[in-house]
């Protein structure tokens, strides 16, 4: 379960146009309703957010990374810290998070797991553009959650909080960005415990900070097909550092 907050969380980070993809809210059926109505200060925050993810969302080519420290009490064999790979090149699409890989290329997909030396390869997959929502049908979304919002901002570098104890799914979210570049800084997530949802001290928490980020240029040897697999007569072996690994395909 951690591990899967962790991949929504960066797909989020990712380019995601819709910010309520980070997870499905539902409402907690025996939760006091708590619906405050957000005012010109709130949307003035969601708007300036929206228009960093529409931005994020649009660049073609990027490279970033950083750290991903993810905890979970109740659980904590399940916590997790490592670093995260994230690279974009038109449709392609590099992803590394600790010893797992994931590329998209033309033709073909590939996703590897140093831990267990495996290399899955399956046909290439057909990424849907989602429409953008309204800016105010989105407002009316996080405002229909019941979050609070609030804003600060010190020397430029902007952390938007998104608070509400009673969440079935996420408690709290902040994301922070620089506001002069657009760039995205930070982003933080205390996910409900599903098996105690009202007890705080077990709430899941992921923490990413991005400490890499370049626009306009990828590291190209990632989207390279001969990195990962070779030609042997009329089939495919792991290629390179990956030569070890068990190849398993759908092609």
């Amino acid at each position: 379960m951690l591990s899967l907050a962790v991949m929504l969380g960066v797909g989020a980070f990712a380019g995601m146009p819709l910010l309520r993809t980070w997870w499905t809210p539902q409402p907690v059926k025996d939760a006091p309703a708590e619906n405050p109505r957000y005012g010109e200060k709130e949307a003035a925050i969601l708007k300036e957010l929206i228009a960093v993810y529409r931005r994020m969302d649009s660049i073609p080519v990027l490279e970033t990374g950083g750290k991903i420290v993810a905890t979970d009490p109740a659980n904590p064999s399940d916590d997790l810290r490592t670093d995260f790979n994230y690279q974009r090149k038109n449709s392609l699409l590099y992803y590394q998070l600790g010893e797992s890989e994931m590329v998209q290329l033309q033709d073909v997909n590939i996703s590897t797991n140093k831990s267990v030396n495996r290399m899955f390869v399956t046909p290439p997959q057909t990424i849907t553009t989602v429409a953008h929502l309204p800016v105010d049908s989105i407002i009316a979304l996080w405002e229909d959650d019941s979050y609070a919002i609030s804003t600060r901002e010190v020397d430029q570098q902007v952390t938007v909080s998104f608070l509400c104890e009673q969440h079935a799914s996420c408690k709290e979210l902040k994301i922070t960005y620089n506001r002069a570049s657009r760039k995205m800084n930070g982003m933080y997530m205390r996910l409900t415990n599903l098996s105690d949802p009202f007890n705080k001290a077990l709430d899941r928490v992921v923490d990413i900070t991005f400490n890499r980020w370049e626009e306009g240029k990828v590291n190209d040897s990632y989207f390279m097909l001969s990195r990962y697999l070779k030609k042997d007569g009329n089939s495919w072996l792991p290629a390179g550092a990956y030569s070890q690994y068990k190849l398993i395909s759908t092609l």
